[in-house]
């Protein structure tokens, strides 16, 4: 990869040759369900992740700074961003991964552009929701919907859940406010932020070369 990131690992969708590749993951304290070993490192993923915490508090930890997220919190963490996510004493929380196409409909879509205004952003890693604030908690709705969707499946699993990845993301492009871009590409920048990355972690135990 012509981008830095082969120094850390790509975690790979489980669903990704699926028709319906949405993943979601269940983690209590140091155990995912389904399996997936690269949770625990500093990964990346081509797909869009939303975390919910269901117990205790975790922190995502990014190239440039750590961001802690307690019960009834979220936080999305964006497309190609190398990150960790570890936990501080006993937690519980839901991860839901899935590609960014997902909200575009169709090809050609005009709704394409509300997607890549975030996903193409380079100051748009990630984005914590907190309880104080209106919107963040109908973010959060959403999700304990999603929650309860994965447990509870139906006939009718895939449409719910694309149903609500929309109106999540929706709310999220509506209120957030967009920063501007940079000169230098997404690809660029965030090549600079992984190369300094190791040059100032490079001897310790969660850098993978």
């Amino acid at each position: 990869m012509e981008n830095g990131k082969e120094d850390f690992i790509n975690s790979v969708n489980l669903n990704i040759n699926t028709d319906f590749p949405y993943l979601v993951l269940d983690v209590i304290n140091d155990k995912s369900y389904p399996r997936n070993p690269g949770f625990q490192v500093m990964h990346w993923h081509e797909d869009l992740q939303f975390i919910y915490v269901l117990n205790g508090i975790i922190e995502v930890r990014t190239l440039d700074n750590a961001i802690r997220v307690q019960a009834g919190e979220a936080i999305f963490i964006n497309k190609n961003v190398v990150h960790m996510v570890s936990r501080l004493g006993d937690c519980h929380y839901n991860s839901f991964i899935f590609p960014a196409y997902f909200l575009e409909f169709y090809p050609g879509s005009p709704a394409k552009i509300f997607v890549e205004n975030i996903t193409a952003n380079e100051q748009l890693s990630v984005f914590r929701f907190s309880s104080l604030v209106d919107w963040h908690k109908d973010m959060t709705v959403i999700l304990q919907q999603l929650v309860e969707i994965e447990r509870n499946k139906t006939a009718f699993y895939a449409y719910e859940v694309l149903v609500r990845l929309s109106a999540l993301w929706l709310i999220m492009r509506k209120n957030i406010t967009i920063p501007p871009e940079g000169k230098e590409s997404v690809v660029n920048l965030r090549m600079q932020k992984i190369l300094r990355y190791i040059e100032e972690h490079y001897a310790e135990d969660n850098y993978i070369s």
